[in-house]
């Protein structure tokens, strides 16, 4: 052998160091050796077993798991072939894992429970596809929940749900699926609701005095006979008839019930006082972040200017703009009494973070507290905290196109009570002394002598207000109101609370 092929082969395991002494003498015959260079990789090789006993789904895992340690390029495929019920799975391994394969699939191929015991090859290992109706919490809102949390991390599992008839349903492994079921009815409580009743009580005390001589009612009736009446003293005949009926009657009627057109004299006082309450009612589930807004918004008209002076009746109210043009930038972009499509509320009330925390314990199983909706807040209490916000806003002047400028006055607060009492949240007063001189110019600024020449109007009136909040549990069994749709009084709607 030549020197260089004996070392190559000694080299290459080959030929023993040895073995080169007791090589024959060479002669003129020529021999060729070929190396074939692997690096040592491993052969795949794939095959197709039908399984007779077990399902695919229920065997993969265990196949998978030996394969992928002997290589991570292995693979196992399931098929359900479901026209011929057959149950098919396909295994791509190296050649020398094979025959281990076979040995696997044909121990665990064989007739046998699947009730768990000790004598199942495979024990809750099986694929399986389950369902679970929520009842009181929304389905999305949970299976975010289980996914966060990693459920269905695995290859082989699946979460879902269906918006529509709020439905969870998942792929998994029976333990897996068995655990599903328990966090999901952990997950599915009752949230915790509230109805936060606000009344508004208003007392308003008003004084109106009007005193003077209307001008233009005395203009336009016995005014105009002033002239007449001169003509007319210069006839006997009209004298006569004038003192014919001045005997007629005692002059004392005349302050009483006068015979010509007196309505231009204006005098009139009037004071009054008044009590209104407004009631406006939340159904507020536990929430951290949660905002709910409610609003008192009575209507009145109010003629106002466009941009081309034409006159138009619309809403008076906060934010009315008149001919002022929304600004598409700057300071006021942003501001609601200029860009709202409506006018905001007079009075605005924002409840915002409601939070419920029961004094009773709730079934550990269920998580539903073990009363009936009849008596639930009679045998159930709770502390209800809740943030609000209480925005006013008061027309205090109209330019000439209309425009309305508010004042706007904001409280923030923090309340808590217990469930079926009643606190004041907000109180504040409001006054206003109004004072209108209509007349002849110049005339009716003479002092004593101007109420001759005009009239005067005095308004003052004193309102105060006062914001309270009630609580009320909601049962979560409870239904919709029967009275939804309709107009009711504030006291059919809330049950009173009886005396324990």
């Amino acid at each position: 052998m030549n020197q260089p092929i004996a070392a190559l082969a000694v080299s290459a395991g080959l030929l023993l160091p040895g073995a080169l002494a007791a090589a024959p003498p060479e002669t003129g015959e020529t021999r060729t050796i070929r190396l074939i260079q692997d690096d040592a990789q491993e052969y795949m090789i794939s095959k197709v077993y039908e399984l007779k006993y077990l399902k695919a789904n229920d065997v993969a895992p265990f196949v998978l798991g030996v394969v992928k340690r002997n290589n991570t390029q292995s693979t196992v495929n399931r098929i359900n072939y479901r026209a011929g019920d057959e149950q098919l799975l396909t295994v791509s391994c190296p050649v020398r894992m094979m025959p281990y394969v076979d040995d696997l699939i044909a121990k665990l191929d064989r007739p046998a429970r699947v009730a768990g015991g000790g004598e199942d090859p495979i024990r809750g290992t099986g694929i399986t596809r389950n369902l679970y109706p929520a009842r009181f919490r929304s389905a999305r809102v949970m299976v975010d929940v289980m996914t966060g949390t990693g459920i269905n991390g695995g290859t082989d599992s699946f979460v879902g749900y269906d918006a529509e008839t709020n439905l969870i349903y998942w792929k998994d492994d029976a333990n897996k699926s068995n655990d599903l079921l328990k966090y999901l009815a952990w997950l599915d409580r009752p949230v915790p609701m509230v109805n936060l009743a606000f009344t508004v009580y208003e007392v308003r005390e008003s004084t109106l005095r009007d005193l003077g001589i209307d001008y233009l009612a005395w203009r336009n009736g016995p005014g105009l006979n002033l002239l007449q009446a001169g003509f007319n003293a210069m006839s006997l005949d009209s004298a006569g008839s004038a003192a014919l009926s001045a005997a007629s009657g005692g002059f004392g009627a005349f302050f009483i019930a006068p015979q010509f057109d007196a309505s231009f004299i204006r005098m009139l006082q009037q004071n009054g006082k008044a009590t209104i309450a407004n009631t406006a009612s939340l159904t507020v589930p536990n929430s951290e972040s949660a905002s709910y807004s409610v609003g008192f918004s009575p209507q009145s008209q109010a003629i106002f200017k466009r941009n081309n002076d034409q006159l138009q009746v619309g809403i008076s109210g906060v934010g009315m703009k008149g001919g002022i043009e929304q600004p598409e930038s700057g300071p006021g972009a942003e501001n609601p009494l200029l860009n709202s499509p409506e006018p905001p509320p007079p009075l605005a009330l924002t409840v915002t973070a409601p939070r419920i925390n029961f004094r009773s314990s709730a079934d550990a199983k269920t998580g539903l507290i073990p009363d009936q909706a009849a008596d639930y807040n009679h045998s159930v209490q709770a502390l209800v905290t809740f943030r609000y916000l209480i925005r006013t806003a008061d027309v205090v002047e109209r330019n000439s196109y209309g425009a309305e400028l508010a004042e706007v006055s904001t409280v923030t607060g923090d309340c808590n009570l217990l469930s079926g009492g009643e606190k004041l949240l907000s109180a504040w007063s409001k006054e206003s002394d109004v004072e209108q001189r209509i007349g002849i110019p110049f005339l009716s600024d003479i002092p004593v002598l101007g109420s001759l020449f005009s009239t005067t109007t005095v308004n003052r009136e004193k309102s105060y207000f006062f914001i309270t909040a009630k609580t009320m549990l909601v049962h979560p069994e409870s239904t919709p109101a029967e009275y939804s749709g309709q107009l009711k009084a504030f006291s059919e709607l809330i049950p009173q609370t009886a005396e324990r």
